[in-house]
């Protein structure tokens, strides 16, 4: 995605809010934040309307970046429509060091799902087991987060997890001990993926499907045991992982779908919403 304008405030005032205990800051790589809201699509593609989740609890200059960029989009609807269509939008916020007094603020990752449709046409959790945190990481003190790819059978039970990525929330100068760490979570995430179960849909047009396919993200947090890292927003510490190749995957155009623009907790059916046609970030 390209970076879309140059937010001129201190890396002091960006930071605020964002837990840096026991971390020198010049070792931040970036920081992150996901934002969530929903957009109204109207029949031709293009943007209606648009309403951010607590705005009140963002910064003005994400308020502005999103602002800037919203009004560009435009969609393909999944199934051609005469009314406006009402979706669930989650939005991947990058913020990175331009030098000492400056941040560069850029739409990273977006993910868009069908927000009139009914829980019944969807895929929702039947059982979701949490993973164990795995000892080196633990001991090491590594928070992070794992987004796999996971494909439901018409049973709700897994057929096949892929990894997409894993970001981690604290340096390490060591290259090798970062994949080492990388790994580590991931394993874990991959592992406990096996246990979960799933309803499957039971009205609309996926209802017949032979499988679904699922983006899930499984978060690690040292401090505070398997609950997310990041609080609404607020800041977070952000080294994010190179996004995987899964060879099962069929159709390659939905790679393009962020899987760290997925909210903690959540599931994301891939393919189920609109599809961005435009760039996310002029």
């Amino acid at each position: 995605m390209r970076r879309s304008y140059l937010a001129v405030f201190t890396a002091a005032a960006m930071l605020a809010g964002m837990s840096t205990r026991a971390v020198d800051l010049k070792d931040i790589a970036e920081a992150s934040m996901l934002v969530s809201g929903t957009i109204e699509v109207l029949p031709d593609g293009s943007v209606g309307s648009y309403a951010l989740y607590k705005e009140e609890k963002l910064p003005a200059p994400v308020i502005d970046l999103i602002k800037r960029n919203v009004s560009t989009w435009k969609f393909q609807l999944k199934t051609p429509s005469t009314t406006p269509i009402k979706e669930d939008m989650s939005l991947r916020i990058i913020a990175k060091d331009e030098d000492a007094q400056h941040m560069t603020l850029r739409l990273a990752g977006a993910n868009f799902s069908d927000g009139d449709s009914p829980e019944s046409s969807s895929i929702r959790w039947q059982h979701r087991v949490s993973p164990l945190y795995p000892k080196f990481s633990l001991d090491h003190g590594m928070s992070g987060t794992v987004y796999i790819l996971v494909r439901i059978g018409r049973d709700g039970k897994v057929i096949n997890t892929g990894l997409e990525q894993v970001n981690l929330r604290r340096y390490v100068p060591d290259q090798k001990e970062m994949a080492r760490f990388r790994k580590d979570l991931a394993d874990a995430a991959i592992k406990v993926s096996r246990r979960w179960t799933f309803e499957t849909p039971t009205s609309g047009e996926e209802m017949q499907a032979p499988f679904w396919d699922a983006q899930i993200p499984v978060d690690f947090n040292a401090e505070r045991g398997n609950r997310s890292g990041e609080s609404y927003g607020s800041w977070a510490i952000y080294l994010r992982g190179p996004q995987e190749q899964i060879g099962w995957r069929q159709d390659a155009s939905l790679v393009s779908e962020a899987p760290d623009a997925v909210p903690d907790g959540s599931i994301h059916p891939v393919g189920a919403g609109a599809r961005l046609l435009t760039p996310l970030a002029n």
